[in-house]
């Protein structure tokens, strides 16, 4: 699971930028944070439940972190300190908000040379 979520997050990062990255990253750590957290059940083997506590301690803190994080809104403008997407997905946006007057009548197609995760990223964000 962790290699396909790393693969994921790399694809974002290469794609669309830092702040698509961080969308991955909240995704996924919002959908672990449903899952009920039960502490461990200590089994007798001192490895093994040294193991099991560190993951339930890693696991908590994770959880508290997720509850304060302060998401970045994407900034695609090129000339701002806090440009935080590529250009590519900074022109697309650009693209996209030239039809935002056909609301939800609008309808288009995006072409694009790798876009294993692009494709993935765009339907979940705009349906």
């Amino acid at each position: 699971m962790w290699c396909s979520f790393d693969a994921n997050i790399i694809a974002s990062l290469h794609d669309v930028g830092p702040c698509a990255a961080d969308l991955v990253w909240r995704r996924y750590l919002l959908a672990e944070s449903q899952i009920p957290l039960t502490e461990p059940v200590l089994t007798g083997d001192e490895k093994a439940d040294e193991t099991a506590l560190e993951s339930f301690r890693i696991k908590t803190k994770v959880r508290q972190q997720l509850k304060n994080w302060t998401f970045t809104i994407p900034n695609i403008s090129p000339s701002a300190k806090a440009f935080n997407v590529t250009p590519k997905f900074a022109k697309l946006v650009q693209i996209l908000q030239c039809f935002v007057h056909q609301g939800d009548n609008f309808r288009g197609i995006i072409f694009g040379e790798e876009c294993r995760f692009l494709k993935k990223f765009l339907v979940e964000a705009f349906l």
